[in-house]
């Protein structure tokens, strides 16, 4: 088992090469506990192990994390962010950077502050999927990018995943999710409402993941 979360009120499993939708409406507690998993934050009560182990700031070099709400230095051009990125990770892959960068037109001689609020929200999400690390936390990334690009991110999703990896992906809408995670968990209040496959799910009850989102936070 890669990562398992055992703290009051959440426990779930995560194995090697699953993608996990955690879903939940704003204040649901699903900022709070990637920055947990991630190894940002402590829970109070509880554990988080990956691969065996607490998870740790100073010795999760194999998670690459993207927070809501992270902010780029806008003096910097894109390219030298790559190269920054480059000289602090050393499982950064610029060539990969680059070719993500090229799908979404952005042009890396630009500077960050250029770009608008969304393309920088792109250049994050390139920034964190260009890592070659185990397990991948994204906070919301669909909230600021623009519906055109839902389908490239997507894809990026899908190219990621292999055996090797893990994303942990959340949102407040599951639409963008419903056909990349393999299971998704639902939160309210910091408490899990739903946890399961989403195929399973799909077989045994004949209805969407998003109509069963729609109605289990519209009651």
């Amino acid at each position: 088992m890669m990562l398992s979360v055992k703290i009051p009120s959440i426990e779930f499993y995560l194995d090697i090469g699953k993608v996990l939708g955690i879903i939940g409406p704003e204040n649901s507690g699903k900022s709070i506990l990637l920055n947990q998993i991630s190894g940002q934050s402590k829970p109070v009560k509880g554990q988080i192990l990956f691969f065996d182990k607490k998870v740790a700031k100073e010795n999760n070099s194999q998670i690459s994390y993207l927070a809501e709400g992270s902010i780029l230095p806008g003096f910097l051009s894109v390219k030298e962010l790559l190269d920054f990125h480059q000289y602090f990770f050393p499982d950064f892959n610029k060539k990969s950077a680059l070719e993500m960068l090229e799908t979404f037109k952005i042009i890396p001689n630009k500077r960050v502050n250029q770009f608008s609020m969304q393309l920088q929200e792109l250049i994050k999400i390139v920034l964190t999927f260009s890592r070659d690390t185990i397990l991948y936390l994204v906070d919301n990334p669909f909230k600021m990018i623009e519906k055109i690009h839902e389908k490239e991110v997507s894809k990026i999703l899908f190219s990621i995943v292999n055996e090797n990896r893990s994303i942990i992906i959340t949102a407040r809408d599951i639409a963008p999710l419903e056909l990349v995670c393999d299971d998704f968990l639902l939160l309210s209040g910091g408490r899990i409402t739903f946890y399961g496959d989403a195929e399973d799910f799909r077989m045994n009850r004949k209805q969407s993941m998003s109509d069963f989102y729609q109605e289990s936070f519209t009651r």
